[in-house]
C-alpha cells in the first residue's frame, strides 16, 4: 500500500503538543536561571555583569516589567541617570497599556458570561445535560455548562470590578518602584517639587514593601522633612515589625524632630536587631547625649567608631562630648588627630 503524504504523524514538521510544551519549559527555564543570575550579581554588587543580562532579558521580553525594574535599579546604583529615567518611563508606559489590555480583557469576559445568562433564560442554548464527554476535558465542559445564576453574575461582576479599580490607573506592583525611582533621579538633579510628586504618589499606592517605604523615607530626610520621613518609616514597621531598618530611620527622624528619648528607644531596637548599623550606633549617642547620658553616649559612640573606623561624625561628636561635658581634654584631642588622619586618607585615596 503506498505511503500517504500525511502515514508519519509523528514527523518533526507537525510537532505534538507536547513537544511544544517542553520547549516552551524549557525557554522559560533558561529565561528565569538568567533573571536570578542577574539579581545574585546585583545582591553582590557586580553591578555591570547584572546591567547586561538585565539589558539583553528586557530587549527579549518587554512585557516582563520586573525585568525593566531591575535594569533601572542597576542604572540607579551606577549612576547611569539618564539610562534610568529612560528605563522607567518605558516601564509606566508600558504598565499602563497592560492595565488598559487586562481591564478591556474582564469587561469582554463580562459581556460574555451575561450573555450566555440571557441565551439560557431564552432558551437558546442546550441543557448542561446536553454536553457529555470523558476525563477532564469533559469536567471542565461540564463546568463550563453549568447553568449561570443571577448570584453567580453578581459575584463575578464584584470580582470584576475590583480588579479593574485597581488596574485603571497603572499596575500597582510596578507603580510605587518607579515613581519612587523617578523622585530619586529628580532628588539627585534637585528638583524637590517633582520630587515630592513622585515620593507621594509611590506613598499612596500603599505597597506593602517596607523596603520600599524605608527608601521613601531616607529621601524625604534628605529633603529635610523629617514628618514625612517618620511617616513612611511607621509604614514600614506596621508591615515588618522587625524590620531594624525602619527602627533606624524612625531615630533619624525623631532626632530631627527633637525627640531624642523616642530616638534613643526605637535606636536601641535597631541594633538589638541588627548589630551591625553604625550610622544607628550614632544616631544612639547623639540621642543619649541630648538626655545628659554622657557616659552612654561615648560608649555607643565608641562601637560606632568599632564598626566603621574611617566615618568622621562619630570622631567629631566624641570630640566635643570629651571636651565640653566629660573634662577629658587629651581623649578629645586624640579623636581630632584622628578626623585629620581621615581626611588624609581620603584624599591619597581620590
Amino acid at each position: 500500500m503506498p505511503r500517504t503524504p500525511f502515514a508519519n504523524s509523528t514527523s518533526s514538521a507537525f510537532p505534538t503538543f507536547e513537544s511544544e510544551n517542553a520547549e516552551k519549559a524549557a525557554a522559560q527555564a533558561d529565561r528565569e536561571a538568567k533573571y536570578n543570575l542577574a539579581r545574585a550579581y546585583l545582591d553582590g554588587g557586580l553591578v555591570n555583569e547584572a546591567t547586561e543580562l538585565l539589558a539583553k532579558l528586557w530587549e527579549e521580553h518587554p512585557n516582563e516589567l520586573r525585568f525593566g525594574l531591575n535594569l533601572a535599579q542597576c542604572y540607579l546604583t551606577s549612576r547611569k541617570r539618564s539610562e534610568a529615567r529612560g528605563v522607567i518611563e518605558q516601564l509606566l508606559d508600558r504598565a499602563q497599556k497592560q492595565a488598559a489590555e487586562t481591564v478591556v480583557q474582564l469587561e469582554k469576559r463580562r459581556e460574555a458570561m451575561h450573555q450566555r445568562a440571557a441565551d439560557e433564560a431564552a432558551g437558546k442554548v442546550a441543557p448542561p445535560e446536553a454536553v457529555k464527554a470523558g476525563g477532564q476535558r469533559g469536567r471542565r465542559r461540564k463546568r463550563q455548562a453549568d447553568k449561570i445564576t443571577p448570584e453567580m453574575l453578581q459575584r463575578m461582576d464584584h470580582r470584576i470590578d475590583k480588579m479593574q479599580e485597581r488596574l485603571r490607573d497603572t499596575d500597582v506592583r510596578v507603580a510605587p518602584r518607579a515613581q519612587f525611582m523617578l523622585g530619586v533621579l529628580e532628588l539627585h538633579e534637585k528638583k524637590l517639587e517633582k520630587a515630592m510628586e513622585h515620593l507621594q504618589a509611590a506613598e499612596q499606592s500603599e505597597p506593602r514593601l517596607p523596603g520600599l517605604h524605608v527608601q521613601i523615607g531616607r529621601a524625604y530626610l534628605r529633603m529635610k522633612r523629617p514628618e514625612d520621613a517618620l511617616r513612611a518609616f511607621r509604614k514600614a514597621l506596621v508591615i515588618d515589625g522587625d524590620s531594624a531598618l525602619a527602627h533606624d530611620g524612625i531615630a533619624a527622624s525623631c532626632l530631627r524632630l527633637g525627640k531624642p528619648t523616642a530616638a534613643a528607644e526605637h535606636a536601641l531596637i535597631a541594633v538589638g536587631l541588627l548589630h551591625h548599623l553604625p550610622r544607628t550606633h550614632l544616631r544612639l549617642g547623639l540621642a543619649l547625649a541630648r538626655l545628659r547620658m554622657y557616659d552612654r553616649a561615648a560608649e555607643a559612640l565608641q562601637t560606632c567608631i568599632k564598626l566603621a573606623p574611617m566615618m568622621i561624625a562619630p570622631h567629631r561628636v566624641l570630640a566635643r562630648l570629651y571636651r565640653e561635658r566629660l573634662q577629658r581634654p587629651d581623649l578629645a584631642a586624640e579623636h581630632l588627630s584622628k578626623i585629620d588622619f581621615i581626611r588624609a586618607s581620603l584624599r591619597k585615596r581620590a
